[in-house]
């Protein structure tokens, strides 16, 4: 895993064992049971950090429900996927987009907890008598990926200009947050290194117009293969945001 995280002292350990059960600290519970994926309208955005230990064998089917429950249900920002490395154990943090309504794409990205992309500036009146701010959504490159091989499915550039929950439910090739395919040269669909993607975002048009990747996450995908692609995309340095569908 090239790009993990040390895990903190008092990290809340949610497990999912091979047979889909899940166990908090180290008692069976369910996702109905654990307290931090109610609904709660009187609290805001829990930053206690979460460590999910998924087995190696499951699918991302099995982890979708806690993950809807966690993000929506309990406002829970910093929810991280354990690693194992020659014994060692490390997280690998999940940018979760959340919401999009002014001001802005709001995602919950792991121990940064919460941010926006884009900017505000502050207008004044003409005799300066009143200001107000308005958010400009910033233009960006978003590159759509999938996991085994990694390949890239598209390339657009703009805002992003539509409502994006964190279980998407259209295809891939449906609604796209950019408003126009990128017209220049790009990876090829099909599958490429993570090299030739580095050497990709790092190209002086590409990175002028601040990359965001995107890795889809199907059912079918295994849990492993999608959090170690999702420290791989961490290494090489552009926003790396984890979209989930439930088909």
């Amino acid at each position: 895993v090239t790009a993990s995280d040390p895990i903190p002292a008092g990290i809340l350990t949610i497990t999912i064992a091979s047979t889909g059960q899940i166990y908090r600290e180290g008692a069976l519970t369910t996702i109905a049971d654990l307290p931090e994926a109610r609904n709660d309208l009187q609290r805001g955005v829990i930053r206690q950090p979460i460590l999910l230990a998924a087995d190696s064998t499951l699918s991302m089917r099995s982890v979708i429900p806690l993950f809807r429950e966690l993000v929506e249900q309990g406002k829970c920002s910093d929810i991280s996927f354990a690693v194992e490395r020659s014994g060692q154990r490390s997280r690998v943090p999940i940018c979760i987009p959340i919401a999009y309504s002014p001001p802005g794409l709001r995602f919950m990205d792991g121990p940064r907890e919460i941010n926006e992309l884009g900017s505000y500036k502050t207008q004044f009146g003409a005799e300066g008598g009143f200001n107000r701010s308005i958010f400009i959504e910033k233009s960006h490159i978003w590159i759509e990926l999938r996991t085994e091989p990694l390949r890239v499915e598209s390339v657009t550039i703009g805002g992003w200009e539509s409502c994006r929950p964190l279980i998407w439910t259209h295809t891939i090739d449906g609604r796209r947050p950019g408003g126009k395919f990128w017209s220049g040269d790009w990876p090829e669909k099909g599958s490429l290194t993570l090299e030739t993607l580095q050497d990709f975002v790092r190209r002086p048009e590409v990175a002028h117009e601040a990359p965001v990747l995107l890795l889809f996450a199907l059912p079918e995908d295994s849990v492993d293969t999608c959090v170690r692609r999702a420290a791989e995309l961490r290494s090489i340095g552009p926003q790396v945001m984890f979209m989930l569908r439930e088909k």
